[in-house]
């Protein structure tokens, strides 16, 4: 049996659904008898896009794969509200095999064969610049496939060709080491050496996005559990390149005379420019109630959206107190917000616990259908804190780039630029880069991955990072290192694969 047969083998052992098993094929079509042209590749690197976004959206009784990496920093927790499932135990750190936890799997490794079988079909073609343009892509989404799924998973089974045979999906799990280096960085440096030919503002991947990758993956390769730290020059390199791209189309979002950049940023307008590197982009009409903005419509939205709230994330308190004084992010209407006017009555306003006004969509509002609000995975703010951090650990100081980069990010929230006394001190400028992560990408799923990367948490009450083990969350849940930095693999999957345990 030809490879493309058995594409949906893996739903066997790397993810399996008992759906697939009861499905009779209607098609004895292979992969090399369709992938023949530039049409038929294309609409199979177009498929790869569609499982970006499957950790945003809504499910079931409103639940997102994103929350379970949310809870456990404790920037966040769940209300019962109408919706009795988000209140999950991953707030208390008691991770156990659930919708989030088999979500991830699944959605990565089906994307992943995907991957491959696209990678193999575009190889044995004649390469012209617009296929070489889609194999770059199909590499890169492999490496981020494989990137979301060490980080959460730790050890996980390698798999770098199309399934064949029900064997080839029965395999055991490999070093994280291994995972980082055959298929993420490889893959990664394939992407690079080929041309793609997206611009940054396309909505696709472009080169400036797989470099932004690089330096993602070599930032966390430095830190633990690897904690290889000839890694943060290579962070540092991938950065700048994007920094100082050529095509000068990134940069931050700026507030002007019409708009703040707060607006910018949360607006669908705005999508897929200049602070977005990549994003995971919805439709104009997704299904009803889908996508992250109605996972954090604030407790009395009904009020606001003519939705039951789901109390799905709501911030901390604290969290939101930590932010430095004049931190603008931490004023209404910057990343969260109190207030809104009433759907039925426009100067009636309607008031709130905090909630996140980052990812509010007004067009969810009185409408049947869901929020077409894309959603960023890797954003330009990030990439000067990633310089930051990565150049000052590598070198030992700070440089120009380093220092305007912090404070770029400062200025912006409405900070003052970086004191002296901190770029002297190497250490203290990095904690202030981490600092700075913790509140620019908060809700973005990079913060437990920093925390994990850092062994460090940001303490709330002492506005201080301490050791992460042992660090008691503000529902009083222990973090303890050996158990609680990656989540285990679907029960159903070791079931089917012993080697899995």
């Amino acid at each position: 049996m030809k490879w493309f047969n058995i594409f949906f083998i893996c739903a066997l052992s790397l993810c399996s659904c008992e759906d697939f098993l009861e499905t009779i094929p209607k098609t004895n079509q292979t992969a090399d008898q369709y992938y023949t042209n530039e049409v038929e590749v294309k609409n199979a690197v177009n498929g790869l896009y569609a499982w970006l976004g499957v950790p945003f959206q809504a499910a079931g009784l409103g639940e997102a794969p994103l929350l379970m990496i949310e809870y456990p920093t404790g920037q966040g927790n769940s209300t019962t509200g109408q919706q009795s499932l988000m209140n999950p135990d991953f707030e208390k750190l008691i991770y156990w095999d659930r919708i989030y936890v088999d979500s991830w799997w699944s959605s990565s490794y089906f994307a992943i064969e995907a991957c491959n079988v696209a990678i193999k079909s575009i190889l044995r073609l004649p390469q012209t610049d617009i296929l070489k343009s889609y194999l770059a892509e199909a590499y890169f989404f492999r490496a981020y496939y494989y990137y979301r799924l060490v980080r959460i998973f730790g050890e996980i089974p390698l798999k770098l060709l199309p399934t064949e045979s029900p064997a080839d999906a029965m395999l055991s799990k490999a070093s994280v080491k291994d995972v980082y280096e055959q298929a993420i960085v490889a893959s990664l440096i394939e992407a690079e050496k080929l041309n793609i030919l997206n611009s940054p503002s396309s909505g696709r991947v472009s080169n400036e996005a797989v470099k932004a990758l690089m330096a993602q993956v070599y930032l966390s390769m430095a830190g633990y559990p690897l904690n290889q730290k000839d890694k943060y020059l290579l962070a540092a390199q991938k950065a700048k390149d994007v920094i100082t791209s050529e095509t000068g189309s990134l940069g931050l979002f700026k507030s002007d005379e019409n708009l703040s950049w707060f607006e910018k940023l949360r607006m669908m307008e705005f999508d897929n420019q200049g602070e977005y590197v990549l994003m995971a982009n919805y439709g104009p009409n997704p299904a009803p109630r889908q996508g992250f903005a109605f996972l954090v419509l604030p407790v009395g939205a009904e009020a606001i959206s003519g939705y039951i709230h789901y109390g799905a994330l709501i911030p901390n308190k604290d969290f939101i107190a930590s932010f430095e004084d004049g931190d603008e992010r931490a004023n209404e209407k910057g990343f969260f917000f109190t207030s809104y006017p009433s759907m039925d009555d426009p100067e009636k306003i309607v008031t709130f616990e905090p909630a996140i006004y980052k990812y509010f969509d007004p067009s969810v509002i009185g409408h049947p259908d869901g929020s077409g609000k894309s959603i960023p995975l890797i954003r330009f703010a990030e990439i000067l804190l990633i310089y930051a951090e990565a150049s000052t650990y590598a070198s030992g100081s700070v440089d120009e780039l380093a220092e305007q980069s912090l404070n770029d990010i400062r200025l912006r929230a409405g900070l003052s630029e970086v004191q002296e006394s901190i770029l002297a001190d190497k250490d203290l400028f990095i904690d202030e880069v981490r600092k700075q992560r913790v509140f620019e990408l908060c809700y973005e799923g990079v913060a437990f991955f920093d925390m994990v990367r850092t062994q460090k948490a940001w303490d709330f009450k002492s506005k201080s990072f301490v050791d992460l083990d042992g660090f008691k969350l503000p529902n009083g849940a222990i973090f303890d290192v050996d158990k609680h930095c990656t989540f285990p693999i679907p029960l159903r999957e070791i079931q089917i694969n012993p080697d899995l345990k």
